[in-house]
C-alpha cells in the first residue's frame, strides 16, 4: 500500500537541491541516481552507507510525516487539499546552516523562524483527514523508541510523535555518526554547501511525495506554490 508525505523540497534548479541531492546520490524530484562528490578521508562505499536512509526519502524537510491514505481519501483528494492549503499560505525565506542534530548532521535554521512552525502546523492538521490511523503493529513499533508522555500523546493523535511543540525543522544529510567522523563530515559539508547557503532559502512551495510500496524510495509527485 502506498504512503504519502508532505515535504519542503527546494526547487530542482536551485543550487541547494543540486548539491544536496548529489551528496545523497539521488534526485527525488526527478527519480534519478546521481554521482556523489568525493570526500577526503572517506571511501565512496562509506559515503553511500552514511546517506542510504536519507537518500531513500530524498532531500527534504518533513512537514507531515509519511502516512497511508484513509479509506475515504484518494490521490485526487490529497491534491485538492494541497492546492487549497497552498492558496492560504504565504511565502517566506530563512537562512539555513549545516548543524549537528544529536548524532546526525542536518540543515537547520540559523535562527528561529516562526513561519516554518506555522506552515508545519497548517499542513499537519490540514492533511489529517486524509491519514489512515496507525495499525497496532505500527503503533507498537513507534513505541520501541523511548518517548516522553507528550510524544506518546502526539503519536496517538497524529500518528507521529515529533509534531507541533515537538517539531524541529531539519533536512537530514547523514545517518547517526560517532566522533571523529561526525566532526570531519560537519566541516566538509559546511564547505561543500556554502555556495548554496550564501543567500536565504526560499520557502515558496511544499511538495507531495509518494512511496509506492515499503521497498521503494519516495518520489515527488506534485509541487504546490504558496501565495
Amino acid at each position: 500500500m502506498p504512503r504519502y508525505a508532505i515535504y519542503f523540497a527546494p526547487r530542482a534548479e536551485t543550487p541547494l537541491h543540486r548539491l544536496a541531492s548529489a551528496w545523497l546520490g539521488r534526485d527525488a524530484l526527478r527519480g534519478l541516481a546521481l554521482a556523489r562528490p568525493e570526500v577526503d578521508s572517506l571511501d565512496a562505499w562509506r559515503c553511500a552507507e552514511i546517506t542510504k536512509s536519507a537518500a531513500r526519502y530524498g532531500f527534504h524537510a518533513t512537514l507531515k510525516a509519511p502516512f497511508r491514505l484513509a479509506a475515504e481519501s484518494s490521490d485526487s483528494l490529497v491534491e485538492e487539499c494541497a492546492r487549497e492549503i497552498a492558496r492560504d499560505c504565504r511565502r517566506f525565506t530563512a537562512r539555513l546552516e549545516v548543524q549537528t542534530l544529536g548524532p546526525f548532521i542536518a540543515l537547520r535554521p540559523a535562527v528561529p523562524v516562526p513561519q516554518i512552525g506555522d506552515l508545519h502546523e497548517t499542513l499537519l492538521t490540514g492533511f489529517e483527514p486524509h491519514r489512515a490511523p496507525l495499525s497496532e503493529d505500527e503503533f507498537e513499533r513507534r513505541k520501541k523508541v523511548p518517548l516522553s508522555p507528550r510524544h506518546l500523546e502526539l503519536l496517538e493523535q497524529y500518528g507521529y510523535p515529533y509534531v507541533l511543540d515537538e517539531f524541529h525543522f531539519h533536512m537530514t544529510l547523514t545517518c547517526a555518526l560517532e566522533e571523529p567522523e561526525r566532526r570531519l563530515l560537519l566541516s566538509w559539508l559546511r564547505g561543500y554547501l556554502k555556495p548554496a547557503l550564501a543567500d536565504e532559502t526560499e520557502f515558496d512551495s511544499f511538495s507531495v511525495f509518494r512511496q509506492p510500496d515499503p521497498k521503494s524510495p519516495f518520489v515527488a509527485v506534485s509541487r504546490h506554490w504558496l501565495a
